[in-house]
């Protein structure tokens, strides 16, 4: 019998994942085959391709007169329903079929009415109708589902294992298989892994280069968790935490930390102010609020591409900003307003926040020569928007490659202020 390697019937549905394979050969072993390989006239297999790669000697049927397209319509109608798919196998599988469809109308359009395509499948007659009457063309997503499942999403801690499976060999078809996803997801996984990797040691070989220029200066940060940061500042010494915490829900548990250490370090009327996730909500207001005051909440506006949140159906417009306090406001005199039309900026760390909305709190929140504290020094944004304010800062992060880079980054900052001022100061006197 003639390999089905590399022939279009392979190739129309995804290969088993590999516990699949693994229960039939069990199953095969125990009590042989039981349904017979199907081949064509020319020994092509058309089902049972994992039978036969299992039991090269098992029993075969030949299915004679059978039209390309009809041999493909075969492959689909002995195998989509009896096949245990994921979505977003369907999703492609049904993408072919509708190919097929075409095929067998262009091969007899008489003889290939819609019941009859529809029975050839294995399909409902309303479905065929329904891809012949899209004028989209034939490989278009909306074909046969006008709406990607949602419910197909790859865990991103899995994510890395997929791409090292590839990256030791195995088949990018097999891998989707096992995982119930398109080799296209698994195509566009390894690349933007590859990518990944790349960003990460481009980082790690800027900020060795950071740590050199540098040369020892730690510029207000730290290396280290906030929490023993934070033992190294005296209770009331801080009059504004601006921080953005890791958003995800296995850190939680930050938020409750931040607001005990806050509570100390905070001046009598001092403020938190915190990025934070809607859809945590509960959960922030729930952990900062045990030892501080909820004053309000502040919204920033970017402007550009607008995240969407397919499990909440939202497309998000909107960042916001939860402001607590120590006790009660000490400054109400001075006016912030609770509306901040920013811009993103994500050149400096891949979670960077712009310097606008850090200005705009810094500015009013704290006073001048006060100090400000973020817990979470990412790209140092907040520590660079405290040297523009004419505030003192002090930061920290556990991530000795973000700590280099946002050293590196508040250096360049200041050594660009003095040369602003420089230039200001000669402009100055040539005016006299």
């Amino acid at each position: 019998m003639e390999s089905d390697r590399g022939e279009s019937f392979a190739d129309l549905l995804p290969p088993l994942a590999t516990e699949e394979l693994a229960a039939l050969k069990a199953d095969i072993g125990e009590h042989g085959v039981l349904c017979p390989i199907f081949v064509d006239e020319n020994g092509k297999i058309l089902d049972g391709r994992h039978r036969h790669a299992i039991d090269p000697k098992a029993p075969r049927k030949v299915i004679k007169g059978l039209s390309p397209a009809e041999k493909q319509a075969f492959v689909f109608r002995t195998n989509f329903v009896r096949r245990n798919l994921s979505p977003d196998q369907k999703h492609v599988a049904l993408r072919k079929m509708k190919g097929v469809a075409f095929a067998l109308r262009k091969e007899d359009a008489k003889k290939n009415t819609q019941a009859q395509v529809a029975k050839l499948l294995g399909v409902a007659q309303p479905t065929v109708a329904s891809w012949f009457s899209d004028t989209s063309s034939i490989s278009s997503d909306n074909a046969c589902n006008p709406r990607p499942d949602a419910r197909v999403k790859v865990n991103p801690k899995v994510k890395p294992v997929i791409a090292d499976r590839v990256a030791a060999g195995e088949s990018q078809t097999q891998v989707a298989a096992d995982y119930g996803v398109s080799q296209q997801t698994v195509s566009g996984i390894v690349a933007a892994e590859t990518a990944k990797q790349q960003k990460g040691a481009d980082r790690a070989k800027a900020a060795a280069m950071a740590e050199a220029t540098i040369k020892g200066d730690d510029c207000g940060v730290k290396i280290g968790d906030f929490r023993e940061v934070a033992e190294t500042l005296e209770s009331g010494s801080v009059d504004l935490i601006f921080t953005d915490p890791p958003y995800d829900r296995d850190s939680l548990d930050l938020f409750e930390a931040l607001g005990i250490v806050a509570a100390r370090v905070l001046c009598d009327g001092g403020s938190l102010v915190t990025y934070f996730p809607q859809y945590l909500l509960p959960e922030v207001m729930g952990g900062l609020g045990q030892q501080l005051r909820y004053w309000w909440t502040l919204a920033v506006v970017h402007s550009g591409a607008r995240t969407r949140m397919r499990e909440y159906g939202i497309i998000v417009g909107w960042k916001p900003l939860a402001w607590f306090v120590k006790g009660t406001r000490g400054d109400k005199q001075t006016w912030i307003d609770d509306v901040v039309v920013s811009a993103q900026e994500k050149d400096a760390h891949d979670w960077q926040q712009s310097v606008i909305e850090a200005r705009h709190c810094i500015a009013r929140l704290c006073p001048a020569g006060g100090l400000v504290w973020d817990p979470f020094c990412g790209g140092g944004t907040t520590a660079v928007a405290a040297k523009q304010t004419g505030r003192l800062w002090l930061t920290c992060d556990t991530d000795d490659a973000a700590v280099h880079l946002a050293r590196k980054r508040i250096h360049d900052a200041a050594v660009a202020a003095v040369a602003e001022e420089r230039t200001d100061a000669a402009d100055g006197s040539q005016e006299c």
